[in-house]
């Protein structure tokens, strides 16, 4: 099962490996950005990603990746709300949007918003658990 992080864990070196940092195989980084610097994107579309950072909410559920709508020069843009273990308010979101770009998807209309987001998340599903979607 892949290692989640929250914001006061360590991130992996670029060999993926955690531990002392005597151990020279092993780099501790400071906190971070995660999406800036770790996670796997193409410019700045944020790909379906398990390793994103996670908060425990009020439920007890690990949540590394919630996702808001907004309409932004004539497109419907899907961003992230949950950022580097953390849960923001829509008005941080948008802000944050405003400042890097990240986003996870433009589409010309809601309709296909939510449907890309629906896709995402069974995407994120499969990558966390990927015995449970084995073909048969």
């Amino acid at each position: 099962m892949a290692k989640k992080y929250n914001r006061d864990m360590p991130l992996p070196s670029s060999d993926g490996l955690f531990g002392n940092p005597k151990n020279k195989s092993v780099v501790i980084l400071p906190k971070t950005d995660y999406d800036r610097d770790f996670a796997p994107k193409e410019g700045k579309f944020l790909k379906p990603d398990i390793n994103r950072p996670s908060y425990i909410d009020e439920y007890g559920d690990s949540r590394s990746e919630y996702k808001m709508g907004i309409n932004h020069k004539g497109k419907e843009v899907l961003i992230p709300t949950v950022v580097n273990g953390k849960q923001l308010s829509e008005k941080e979101a948008i802000k944050r949007y405003q400042k890097t770009g990240y986003h996870m998807g433009k589409f010309k209309n809601v309709a296909d918003a939510e449907k890309a987001a629906e896709y995402r998340t069974a995407k994120y599903n499969m990558l966390a658990d990927p015995v449970r979607y084995k073909k048969k």
